[in-house]
């Protein structure tokens, strides 16, 4: 099956320049898959998967031919949901050890015991002048930095991949008469039996109004001071203290209970639970959440929704004007097919409509923001994300969901917009079956803009047997 994935995408790498004759052959590709007896005698796994090289090959035929329209149309609800997610994560305390949080969708992430903190109003010392930031005081050093790196670079509007690392740099306090250097460890953590908790804010007694400072790591080349502006007007800017990068930087914080130094256990927030399961290859933990804990799910989704419709609209609507040729040109090959192989189950087309595109396109770079935008996706992100991709999946389905008591949190929490959704996908088949057809000349004249962008303004990247265009929009 790797095989066949890599001969697809070494395949479209080779013909991009020529994206109508790529058309004709993913056209035939598909055609001639859907003869398949195992399709004939099971239709409904049409595009379900991807081990031909029909199916990979349609894959990366949607990845070029659908870039204005993400660039343009669906990139931005996209970013804006991922910006929302971090803002709204920041707002509460975040376990840097077992990746749960305060404000979460999903059980797993959901940080249950009661954390006091207190929020801080401190400035961070640049060229120029100082910058307002805003830090949780149960904040680690590392998780501290990431808020005041995150900050300066979306002042400046520097994208993720061309920013210092964090990793580079150091955090000192700025006092009257020296600065005081700031660690997740060192000689002062505390220590109880076999545990040692990473050092916060809190721990160096930071008070309001403190200023901080970067120096370079001595290890390190770079300067964050280089970087800054000495004109610029730091306390007007409204972009400031929207959210930050949680990604953790200490490999040995990374690893959920398991972080150690010197034979300790580091832990933040709170200690492992010892009733939970834990994977230590996905990061998850399984847990049981009581009921009372599920209005912190509802306060995060109340909070996210506008930013999920919006996403869903741009997606799953002709509001923005007409769908991208690309859509109704495949669209049509499959009613076609269907009537050519004598399928007349309405239920199996909209499978396979299903499958092409939501599922196979839009499921992914949702759920994978990181393949399209210029950003870093935590863990925490991560499992929001999944909960909202799901939920899209889901509004795609033909079948009734009974829910009750025993269904998972994530399910329960978007059954009421689910009985939105779903009628939304089928009016929007419906309406892109009664648009006129494309003709061959329509698709083929917007085939050019999308090669062009794929050369200049995108990167074409085979990995994992597979094309990644990654967008110019940035973080």
């Amino acid at each position: 099956m790797k095989d066949r994935c890599n001969v697809a995408s070494l395949l479209m790498v080779a013909l991009c320049g020529r994206l109508d004759y790529v058309t004709y052959i993913m056209t035939r590709l598909l055609c001639n898959l859907m003869k398949r007896p195992q399709i004939k005698t099971s239709p409904h796994l049409f595009l379900r998967r991807t081990e031909s090289v029909a199916e990979k090959f349609l894959s990366n035929w949607l990845t070029f031919c659908l870039y204005d329209y993400v660039k343009q149309v669906a990139g931005k609800p996209l970013f804006m949901l991922y910006r929302a997610i971090k803002a709204t994560i920041e707002t509460g305390p975040v376990d840097m050890v077992n990746y749960q949080a305060r404000y979460a969708l999903s059980e797993d992430r959901l940080l249950r015991e009661r954390i006091d903190f207190k929020t801080l109003n401190v400035f961070l010392q640049v060229e120029g002048g100082q910058m307002p930031v805003k830090l949780l005081d149960c904040d680690t050093i590392t998780q501290a930095k990431s808020k005041l790196h995150d900050t300066w670079y979306n002042y400046k509007g520097t994208p993720v991949s061309q920013r210092v690392a964090v990793d580079s740099l150091e955090l000192r306090l700025v006092g009257p008469h020296d600065q005081v250097c700031l660690r997740d460890e060192d000689e002062s953590n505390v220590i109880e039996g076999e545990w040692k908790r990473i050092n916060t804010i809190r721990h160096y007694k930071v008070a309001e109004g403190a200023i901080f400072a970067f120096v370079a790591d001595s290890t390190s080349t770079n300067r964050f001071g280089h970087l800054m502006d000495s004109n610029s007007n730091f306390n007007s800017n409204p972009k400031l203290n929207r959210s930050f990068d949680m990604t953790t930087s200490n490999p040995k914080l990374n690893r959920r209970g398991s972080g150690s130094s010197c034979g300790y256990r580091s832990w933040h927030l709170t200690k492992n639970n010892a009733n939970s399961t834990i994977d230590s290859a996905d990061n998850t933990t399984f847990v049981h959440v009581p009921e009372i804990y599920l209005t912190r799910l509802l306060t995060t989704k109340g909070t996210l929704q506008q930013f999920v419709n919006d996403l869903f609209v741009s997606v799953f609507s002709l509001s923005n004007g007409d769908v991208p040729p690309a859509i109704k040109f495949l669209f049509d090959l499959l009613d076609r097919q269907a009537a050519e192989n004598g399928i007349t189950d309405p239920d199996i087309i909209h499978t396979w409509k299903n499958n092409s595109i939501p599922l196979r396109y839009w499921i992914n770079i949702i759920k994978n923001p990181e393949m399209i935008l210029d950003v870093e996706k935590h863990p925490l992100i991560d499992s929001i994300l999944s909960v909202v991709s799901q939920t899209y999946m889901d509004s795609c389905s033909l079948s009734n969901h009974a829910f009750s008591t025993d269904s998972p949190s994530s399910k329960l929490l978007y059954a009421k917009e689910l009985q939105d959704y779903k009628p939304a996908v089928r009016k929007f088949y419906s309406d892109i079956q009664a648009l006129p057809p494309v003709t061959d000349e329509k698709l083929y004249s917007s085939l050019p803009q999308h090669r062009e962008h794929a050369t200049s303004q995108g990167r074409c990247i085979v990995r994992s047997g597979g094309i990644r265009q990654q967008l110019l929009l940035s973080d």
